[in-house]
């Protein structure tokens, strides 16, 4: 029997906590990379810590729209918490993504016209 792929995820408001974030998304989206075109982990009471985000991106290579609202967790004892432009160069299929709530780097938002949608607080 063979099964189906997993298109879009949208786990919003789930209350998922940190653990579970990482468990139930991160952690097999590495063993299944490039299949989701969509993914929302918005409004969970779980944050995901901003240095582990490269490796994320890094898997959702066909990825579409990203809603990251509310769940990103800076951590300023970390050099490189804000969101790198870099990050994202791999996603090159994005066309919305939702970061409301979390501070960017500049460059990010200079080259946002990349993206028909960015979304930041």
């Amino acid at each position: 029997m063979k099964c189906g792929t997993i298109q879009a995820l949208d786990v919003s408001y789930c209350g998922l906590d940190d653990a579970s974030l990482r468990e139930m998304i991160v952690e097999p989206l590495s063993d299944y990379p490039g299949l989701l075109q969509s993914l929302s982990v918005s409004g969970n009471p779980g944050r995901l810590p901003a240095h582990i985000l490269p490796g994320l991106f890094r898997y959702l290579t066909e990825i579409r729209e990203l809603n990251l609202s509310g769940s990103i967790q800076a951590e300023s004892y970390i050099e490189g918490s804000l969101l790198p432009f870099a990050a994202l160069e791999g996603m090159e299929n994005l066309e919305e993504l939702n970061v409301s709530g979390y501070k960017v780097s500049i460059l990010l938002l200079a080259c946002s016209t990349v993206f028909t949608n960015l979304s930041s607080a």
